[in-house]
């Protein structure tokens, strides 16, 4: 009955969708894009391989959904983070160490949406997360510019840099260590000092003042005890 309905025209339930997307991103967390497959997809969420393609013209169009809503779920984290309480350099540092601490939690994941080699379709999500957290970090950075909490510098091409700085210097733990620990967990004291180097690095840019080492570490490590905590 499914199958004459769908030959006939009509749209597929909404919860197929979601089904397929849902099989797809838990393989996408554990194998990255190169791991994922129609067929695994079609698998996992125990529908035939056509049904799969009633929802997805193809391969390709099915990762860029799945990029698009990790990639919004990570985002709202960092957003949540950054439009806390304090000072923009606090602010910032706590949305950076948010973003670091579930990268390092979730290495197969985060080296999917940060780094793998993907189909252009998908590159093309990937360039528009970046200019969704450029925009974040801006707004951010001109908000303590206006408190007189940084140190003046264009907007823009501080949130810019600081994005890239962030996501390269992610790149070789991510790929290094998904081949060990693809999964999700708690981070060590290792992963713990690189995410504040990061912030580190990030604070001292912004501020164009020494960081605080101490509690540069604190930051830090509340990321991390956070991210073990969900």
């Amino acid at each position: 009955m499914a199958r004459s309905t769908a030959a006939a025209g009509v749209v597929p339930i909404t919860g197929t969708r979601e089904k397929l997307c849902s099989a797809g991103f838990a393989i996408l967390r554990r194998a990255g894009f190169s791991g994922l497959s129609v067929s695994a997809v079609a698998e996992d969420a125990e529908v035939a391989v056509g049904t799969v393609y009633r929802h997805f013209t193809s391969k390709a169009e099915l990762c860029a959904e799945l990029f698009r809503r990790a990639s919004t779920h990570e985002l709202k984290a960092v957003a949540d983070a950054i439009r806390g309480q304090g000072p923009a350099d606090r602010r910032i540092a706590n949305a950076v160490a948010t973003f670091a601490a579930r990268a390092l939690a979730g290495r197969a994941l985060a080296y999917a949406l940060l780094a793998e080699p993907v189909d252009p379709l998908v590159d093309t999500e990937r360039l528009a997360a970046r200019r969704r957290y450029t925009a974040l970090y801006a707004e951010a950075v001109a908000t303590g510019l206006a408190e007189g909490d940084l140190a003046p510098q264009p907007p823009e091409l501080a949130a810019a840099a600081m994005v890239g700085v962030v996501s390269e210097a992610l790149v070789g733990p991510l790929a290094r260590a998904r081949i060990v620990d693809p999964g999700h967990g708690v981070l060590t004291e290792a992963d713990v000092m690189i995410i504040a180097e990061i912030v580190g690095f990030c604070r001292r840019g912004l501020t164009g003042r020494p960081d605080v080492t101490i509690d540069t570490l604190r930051i830090a490590r509340r990321a991390a005890e956070a991210v073990g905590r969900n």
